[in-house]
């Protein structure tokens, strides 16, 4: 069914509301509302404009959004998103996830394919992750399984289960938590807690509380 001007309905069994839009061959018992979107995923739903859908089993909502063919039973809401990955789900403006089984919430956020089930919350951080947790802005993570919170924040691959609460910390060990600010931790099964320390290489089992400790 076709509901508006402009529209163009090659689905079979599918329905479009509004102007300008075009539901292709492969979109299969879907609905397309609102202005200037393409649908060409089976069974998904775009209400919004200026959005292109080739994701299976998806839905999108809002402006300017696009969800590939890779992006199966994706969700995506906001403003100029990329979804690139299955099972996954994009809230907010100009954030980019190529992860699967993924949240990416926010501004500017990259969640890139090696984060599966990874989860970025904030603005302009990167991930490339697996199965880590990244919340605040700026932030940088590459260990997996890690968890950081907060500004400016460097997870390093070595950095593999580590934690990272606080602003400009790096930690470059695996199974450590930094927390404060300007930290360095290149120890394993290491703590940091304060600021401008550091934990050099090689280093396992150390602790740090105070400012400015080697």
């Amino acid at each position: 069914g076709i509901f508006g001007s402009g529209n163009k309905n090659y689905g079979s069994h599918s329905y479009i509301f509004g102007n300008d839009n075009l539901n292709t061959i492969t979109a299969i018992r879907s609905n397309t509302i609102g202005e200037d979107n393409v649908n060409n995923g089976d069974r998904s739903i775009i209400v919004g404009s200026g959005t292109i859908n080739s994701g299976t089993f998806s839905a999108l909502f809002g402006y300017g959004n696009d969800s590939t063919i890779l992006a199966e039973r994706s969700h995506v809401f906001g403003i100029e998103n990329i979804s690139d990955a299955e099972d996954s789900i994009v809230i907010g403006s100009g954030n980019n996830n190529t992860a699967s089984d993924s949240m990416t919430v926010g501004y500017g956020n990259f969640n890139e394919d090696e984060a599966d089930g990874s989860h970025v919350f904030g603005r302009k951080n990167t991930s490339d992750s697996f199965r880590a947790t990244t919340v605040g802005s700026g932030n940088f993570v590459s260990g997996n399984y890690t968890s950081t919170v907060g500004y400016g924040n460097d997870v390093t691959t070595a950095g593999v289960r580590s934690h990272t609460i606080g602003m400009e910390n790096t930690a470059n060990g695996s199974n450590s938590l930094v927390v404060c600010s300007g930290n360095i931790n290149d120890g394993s099964d290491s703590a940091i807690f304060g600021y401008g320390n550091l934990i050099k290489e090689n280093t396992l089992n150390g602790s740090i509380f105070g400012k400015g400790i080697t």
